[in-house]
This record gives C-alpha cells, structure tokens and sequence, in this order.
C-alpha cells in the first residue's frame, strides 16, 4: 500500500541516501497517468528545502506516527508515573515555496523557450550575442543541467516532475534552438558590421566548439 504522507513526518528518499532525513513540509494532492499520488515540500538535513512527487520519487517513512490517544496504565499496576517535563513548543515549519503548476506541455514549453535578453530586439546586439553565448556553459551531463531546467522552468527540483532522461532530450532540443539563434545573430553582425571578436574571445569553450560547429569558416 502507497504512504500518505503528512505533514511533520520523517522521511528519506532512498534515491537519494545522501540528503539524509526529511521533514514533510506540506502536502499536495496531485495525479499521474490518472492514478493519486503527492506532491512534497520537504527540508532535508543534507540538501535543503525539495519538492518532489510520490509518483517518481521512492520515499521511506522513517518512524511511525504518535498515536491519538497516550497508552492508559491500568489501575493497581503501580505508582503513577512522574509528569513529563514541559518542553517549549516546536517552531512552526518554514512556509514552503509556491511551484508552479505545469502541464507536461507548458513544462516543454518552458524548457525549450529561449530567455528574452538573448532574443529582445530593443537589446544591442553585442549584449545578446554575450547572453546568447554564455549560455552554452550548460552541459548535459553535469550539475550545470539541472541548473539550467531550474531557470527555465522555475520548479525547485524539476527529476520530481521529468527523469533525466526526459530532461536530457529537452536541453537537446533547446540547443538546437540557441544553435539557429547564435547563426542569426552572427548573420546579423556580418550585415550591420559589428566587430564580435573581442566577445567571442571572451566566450566559454563549449561556445567555442558551437562557433566552430556552427561557422567552419570563420
């Protein structure tokens, strides 16, 4: 049977041992493929404040919950346990951060939009071509990936909604995208005689190897 998560529980992502216990901040109904599942807030030990869907992440309640009511000690079975130290109240959780809430086709949407200082036309030129060409300072396969689906989509932990592979095939499909735009945007210098050397010099290697890719004979 699924967990249902509630809010306070104690929990770890067995996926993830490394971000050590969680606390369930608050908890979303939400569906997968038509079937219920949650959708968290919970602040790890080890790695913050995540959201992340039941559908996709495997989670482990680490402790069973308080029972309603405290176990009654029967008459006679002797002496009457001394009270309990009074303890000062737990501070109240963090409010969790709104997500938005996406379809899987805004979630494409967001993923392969291009930002708007690399296509604003009332930008110069020499501002967006700079723009234009530190993006590609992401990778596919590093941590730069996930900070790249975190600024295009504005989701905490965007694996909760698309595994990387899905994620992978986004950035695949973005890069094409910032590949036909680095072009116009060259073919536009060529035409208005804008000098882009001394920021193309100034550009990061995979910026380097999209030119070369992209402008053989420059």
């Amino acid at each position: 049977m699924t967990t249902e998560f509630q809010p306070n529980d104690k929990l770890q992502h067995t996926g993830k041992p490394e971000w050590g216990v969680g606390t369930v901040l608050s908890v979303q109904r939400a569906t997968h493929e038509g079937k219920p599942c949650q959708r968290l807030t919970v602040r790890f030990d080890g790695a913050g404040r995540k959201t992340i869907n039941t559908a996709f992440a495997a989670l482990a309640l680490l402790s069973e919950r308080a029972p309603n009511e405290p176990n009654k000690k029967s008459p006679g079975s002797g002496p009457a346990p001394a009270p309990a130290e009074k303890t000062p109240p737990a501070a109240p959780p963090e409010p969790a951060r709104t997500e938005p809430e996406l379809s899987e086709q805004q979630l494409a949407e967001r993923l392969a939009h291009l930002p708007d200082p690399l296509v604003d036309p009332f930008r110069d030129l020499e501002k967006r071509l700079a723009d234009t060409l530190a993006s590609y300072r992401y990778q596919p396969g590093d941590r730069t990936l996930l900070e790249w689906a975190t600024t295009q989509t504005g989701l905490t932990d965007p694996l909760s909604i698309v595994s990387r592979h899905e994620l992978e095939q986004h950035f695949t499909n973005f890069r094409i995208r910032l590949d036909r735009h680095l072009k116009s945007l060259l073919d536009e210098a060529r035409r208005t005689r804008v000098d882009t050397r001394p920021i193309i010099a100034n550009a990061p290697a995979p910026a380097q190897h999209a030119l070369r890719r992209i402008n053989p004979a420059r």
